[in-house]
């Protein structure tokens, strides 16, 4: 009896959670909607499409919760302290550093320079990648062309052209021997990329199909599924990775928010910096190494344990950080640089009270 009624009241809370959550969603895109409609009524015409309707995701003009968030005079006050502990954490790093260390090498930022090493590589594996993704468009056009729907070889050529994006970047950072933030960099590129192809693919097939059977013809314009290649280089670059041949733009290109924002960037890749320079590095610098023999094999659970927990807020800061420099601030210059008017990338997953709900809202790029 016990444990069913665990059972029960364990049902209840997910159920609730999953309601609270569509509804949560549902009262956002409505509200979305109608002050869209209210400000930009053309942005949410229907793009007309030669393929079967697609139910997905609708992108409406809308910004970011953090964006919002900071017009309140309560949240600037929770900014000012962030950029206040920036510049306490930097001077206590600069004086630490002279007082230690020559000036010349106090100011090389080594831990950073190190991380970011191996620049030239790094422009050039992605640079390879981002024309390997360009060459999918002119592949597409000539299956779409040539082909009587989706056929086997098709279907095995798209895997192989996958897995060689997937591979050949992996082997190339392990050959360069890529410091960790540039091989990061990497595989991040490389993963977006792939999800990019993938959703122009999957989103224009049906579309193809569908037309090639409704004329009963071996040949399709591209230009009369709304597909040409300049949609495709801006879908490569616009902050989303669903494929569209129209989103919602805003009328002209703020430079000012697009400085603000890559500003940001800067001053949270510093803040990690001075994290890991004065919590981490130390921290961690003689774990696991004996303090009377130096001996590099000693190892004691008490100091990993010890070293674990010193780390968890540090840690946390610096998820913070990742989020608000890649999900807000990177995602909305580019949004901002781009005119992409849908800026919803994530919602307010800090008043999540499940980890099923928190999962839904950290990222809603990729999520959708």
């Amino acid at each position: 009896s016990q444990y069913l009624r665990q059972q029960v009241d364990k049902i209840r809370k997910d159920l609730t959670d999953q309601i609270d959550f569509r509804l949560h969603n549902l009262v956002d895109d409505f509200t979305a909607i109608l002050n869209s409609q209210e400000e930009r009524p053309k942005a949410l015409r229907p793009v007309p499409t030669a393929g079967p309707v697609r139910q997905g995701k609708v992108f409406v003009p809308r910004e970011s919760r953090l964006t919002e968030m900071f017009q309140l005079p309560e949240f600037q006050t929770i900014y000012n302290i962030f950029i206040v502990v920036l510049i306490i954490l930097s001077l206590q790093t600069l004086y630490l550093d002279i007082s230690e260390k020559p000036l010349i090498e106090a100011l090389n930022f080594e831990l950073m320079t190190r991380s970011f090493g191996q620049v030239g590589v790094t422009a050039t594996v992605w640079t390879c990648m981002f024309l390997q993704t360009l060459l999918v468009f002119p592949l597409f056009t000539f299956w779409a062309n040539r082909r009587h729907g989706v056929s086997l070889f098709s279907v095995l050529s798209y895997i192989g052209y996958m897995l060689t994006i997937f591979f050949w970047p992996c082997a190339a950072a392990i050959h360069y021997a890529l410091p960790p933030a540039s091989a990061f960099i990497v595989g991040c590129e490389q993963l977006r990329l792939m999800m990019k192809i993938h959703s122009f693919v999957r989103e224009n097939v049906p579309a193809v199909t569908y037309k090639l059977r409704l004329k009963h013809t071996t040949s399709i314009d591209m230009k009369q599924l709304g597909l040409d290649f300049g949609t495709y280089v801006y879908f490569l670059f616009a902050p989303t990775l669903i494929y569209r041949s129209q989103y919602p733009r805003t009328p002209k290109i703020r430079w000012n928010v697009v400085v603000e924002n890559f500003t940001h960037v800067v001053a949270s890749l510093f803040y990690t910096y001075y994290i890991f320079e004065r919590y981490c590095v130390p921290e961690f610098l003689h774990t696991g190494v004996d303090s009377s023999t130096r001996d590099p094999g000693f190892f004691k659970l008490k100091s990993l344990l010890s070293a674990t927990f010193l780390s968890m807020v540090p840690g946390t800061v610096v998820m913070l950080l990742a989020f608000f420099a890649i999900l807000h601030s990177w995602l909305n210059a580019f949004a901002e640089m781009m005119r992409f008017a849908d800026r919803q990338f994530y919602k307010d997953w800090w008043n999540c009270r499940s980890f099923a709900t928190y999962y839904r809202t950290w990222n809603v790029v990729v999520h959708d």
